[in-house]
């Protein structure tokens, strides 16, 4: 069993010294150049992603200039129509108001007008009873018959 631990162990050291980690990496010149050249260009990108940089952030300065402006006139149009909506409510309640009192009114009319029309129709009531009185008393009195035939209450007669 010692042998067999013994060429384990072995067989252990061979493959820790055979291992990728251990091995050298042929560096060369070539690689060096690239290597370089690698850099340089993520520095140009670096100073690229820097000046993009400043420029989104001046973008955004005008964007929020830009949105306190519209921010100021979207405000001031909204105090415009909340001017017109209150000048149109006013407008609309004295408009209600003047149909409501016309309503009034005409309705005051129509149930006063026979307290109204009553003395006018007591008048006339009157004056078609004296008229009617007169046109009995026109056969005997000639004075009477020619007054209603001026007036036009009695046909004139043939004599």
């Amino acid at each position: 069993m010692n042998k067999a631990l013994g060429s384990l162990w072995a067989g252990v050291c061979v493959l820790w010294a055979q291992a990728p980690e251990n091995t050298p990496v042929p560096y060369t010149l070539a690689d060096r150049d690239r290597l370089i050249r690698v850099e340089a260009r993520i520095e140009a990108l670096e100073k690229r992603i820097d000046a993009l940089e400043k420029r989104m952030d001046a973008i955004d300065r005008r964007i929020d200039g830009l949105e306190r402006q519209m921010e100021a006139r979207f405000s001031g149009v909204e105090r415009q129509l909340d001017a017109l909506y209150n000048l149109f409510i006013g407008l609309f309640s004295g408009f209600v108001a003047l149909v409501v009192g016309a309503m009034g009114l005409i309705w005051w009319v129509v149930q006063d007008r026979r307290k109204t029309l009553r003395p006018i129709e007591d008048s006339i009531e009157q004056h078609r009873r004296l008229v009617a009185a007169l046109i009995r008393r026109a056969p005997n009195s000639p004075e009477i018959a020619s007054l209603l035939e001026e007036a036009g209450f009695l046909q004139p007669q043939a004599k």
